[in-house]
């Protein structure tokens, strides 16, 4: 018993030493006096063994912790083809070192797998809505120019579930020299990354807005009022908490004599902020314009006029005329 076991530690040592330079007969050699170890206790009495059983067990922890690396070099398939070879129903576990290394790898891919499924999804619904958002107004270049580079985004993030993305990753990583068990996390990696950059895109969208905004004043400013709806519209998609683009909108509907849709608008400003007096003042004056609705105007005035009858600061005309209001 002690001889085998001196020879199974001799070549444990030599593996731990040369663990890059050894080939597959020092594996195989191993696993046989590993062999040889499991014969001797089952020939040997409980007594006769139980000297060495503690030191086979600290050598058979040494062996399962190089496991990962007598599988790498002893090349792919190695340890199923020298089982097939024992022809044994069950061999012992240092000839199955690969299946316990996948075993830990297949539970560790799963797990990536499920969480680039999971930031996949969410990158699916930050694009759907974007690209909701921009398209909502009609489809125009720039529209069309932002949805294709995010569904490109999310075309990549895709590709760690189709069998060409997973050979396009393994090829790239290998190129780069990325071992192959790294390349789950690859593809969920590329995958954050791709989620990290639609949401910044997501995050970006106020500030289209306000180029589509400033697009519609100019647009005012030349009289050409459609087109200027036009684009409060696609800024109100892209930013729908803007109050001056719900009351540019409305004045713009003024313009056109569209009265509802411009009193909507300014409404919605007033949603926004409760404070927004150009808004109030509008939506007052359109209640009398339209309808001749003198109570409903005094009613949208006091909304901002303080407990004591003060008017706020920087209140336009109509709120100033107030008390006149009250005797008509």
């Amino acid at each position: 018993m002690q001889k085998h076991t001196d020879r199974y530690q001799s070549s444990l040592e030599q593996a731990e030493q040369n663990i890059d330079g050894l080939t597959p007969s020092e594996i195989l050699n191993l696993l046989h006096e590993r062999d040889q170890i499991a014969a001797s206790l089952a020939a040997s009495s409980l007594a006769t063994a139980k000297h060495v059983y503690g030191h086979i067990v600290d050598l058979d922890k040494r062996l399962k912790s190089l496991g990962p690396r007598l599988v790498k070099r002893a090349g792919s398939g190695a340890f199923k083809d020298w089982r097939e070879s024992l022809q044994s129903s069950s061999p012992g576990w240092w000839w199955n070192l690969d299946e316990s290394l996948f075993t830990t790898e297949d539970q560790r891919n799963a797990g990536l797998l499920l969480l680039t499924a999971l930031v996949l999804a969410v990158t699916l619904a930050y694009t759907s809505d974007v690209a909701t958002r921009i398209l909502s107004g009609g489809p125009d270049a720039k529209g069309f120019l932002l949805t294709g580079a995010q569904v490109c985004l999310t075309f990549i993030a895709g590709t760690a579930f189709t069998q060409t993305g997973r050979t396009w990753v393994k090829d790239f990583s290998s190129l780069i020299g990325i071992p192959h068990r790294w390349q789950p996390g690859i593809s969920c990696l590329l995958a954050f990354c791709v989620l990290v950059g639609v949401y910044q895109f997501k995050r970006f969208l106020p500030s289209i807005a306000d180029g589509y905004h400033a697009n519609g004043l100019a647009h005012m400013r030349r009289n050409r009022v459609s087109a200027a709806i036009d684009n409060y519209k696609r800024a109100i998609a892209l930013d729908p908490d803007n109050k001056a683009t719900h009351y540019d909108l409305g004045f713009a509907y003024e313009k056109i004599l569209d009265y509802d849709d411009a009193m909507l608008e300014y409404q919605r400003a007033i949603q926004i902020d409760g404070h927004y007096t150009v808004a109030y003042n509008n939506l007052a004056r359109l209640f009398i314009v339209k309808n001749a609705d003198y109570g409903r105007a005094l009613a949208v005035l006091n909304s901002i006029v303080d407990v004591n009858g003060t008017v706020h600061s920087s209140v336009p005309e109509i709120v100033c005329k107030l008390p006149a209001l009250t005797l008509l």
